[in-house]
C-alpha cells in the first residue's frame, strides 16, 4: 500500500503577528506615499520632506520626518529648487546714455588707466546682496567693492570712493561700467 507523505504547516502565534502587521505597514507606507505626493505636487514640487511633514501633520497624518524623508527620496520626490532672478539692466529710460569708450578694449598700457566696473545680486537665504566691483584692467586687481541690500547710487559710490582711495589715479583715467540704474541719480552726475 502506498503511503503519502504530508506536510504539516504549522503557524504558531509570531507568524502570523508578522504577517498581520507587515501588512498593516505595506498599507501605512503606501498611504504616506501618496499622501506625500499629493502635497509634494500640489507645491508644485518645491515642497521637502520638512514642510511635507508639516503639511501631513496639520492634516492629522502622524510619522516621523526621518521616515518621510526616507520613503519620499526612495519615490523619488525631490524638491527642486526655485531659481531666482533679478532683473539687472533697466533699458526702459529715457536719460542719456553715456558713449562707450572702452568699445570693448579690455586690455590697459598700464595701471591706472582703465578701470572697469559691475554689480552682481547673490542670492542668499535672507534675500538679495548686492555686490558692487571696481577692477583696474592691467592688473585685474580689485581696487574697490561694496555690499549692501539695495542696488543703488550708494553702493556704487562706496565702491567708487574704496577704489580711488586705495590708488589716487591721475588724470586721463577711463571708467566704464554699465551701472545704467544705480548712475543715474542727480547727485553722480558730475
Amino acid at each position: 500500500m502506498p503511503y503519502k507523505l504530508l506536510q504539516v504547516v504549522t503557524t504558531n502565534g509570531a507568524d502570523k503577528f508578522r504577517v498581520k502587521h507587515s501588512a498593516l505597514a505595506t498599507r501605512r507606507i503606501r498611504f504616506l506615499v501618496s499622501k506625500s505626493k499629493r502635497f509634494f505636487v500640489s507645491s508644485c514640487r518645491l515642497y521637502g520632506s520638512p514642510r511635507v511633514h508639516a503639511s501631513l501633520r496639520a492634516d492629522g497624518v502622524r510619522c516621523s520626518r526621518k521616515r518621510l524623508a526616507r520613503l519620499m527620496g526612495a519615490k523619488g520626490l525631490t524638491p527642486r529648487l526655485k531659481k531666482h532672478k533679478t532683473r539687472t539692466t533697466d533699458s526702459q529710460h529715457n536719460d542719456p546714455i553715456a558713449p562707450n569708450k572702452l568699445n570693448r578694449e579690455f586690455e590697459a598700457e598700464a595701471p591706472n588707466r582703465k578701470w572697469a566696473g559691475d554689480i552682481t545680486g547673490i542670492w542668499t537665504s535672507e534675500g538679495w546682496l548686492y555686490l558692487a566691483v571696481i577692477l583696474d584692467l592691467y592688473s585685474r586687481l580689485v581696487l574697490g567693492w561694496a555690499m549692501g541690500t539695495q542696488r543703488d547710487g550708494k553702493l556704487v559710490e562706496e565702491a567708487l570712493t574704496m577704489a580711488l582711495l586705495k590708488r589716487r589715479p591721475g588724470p586721463g583715467l577711463l571708467h566704464h561700467s554699465d551701472w545704467s540704474e544705480p548712475i543715474r541719480t542727480d547727485q553722480n552726475e558730475s
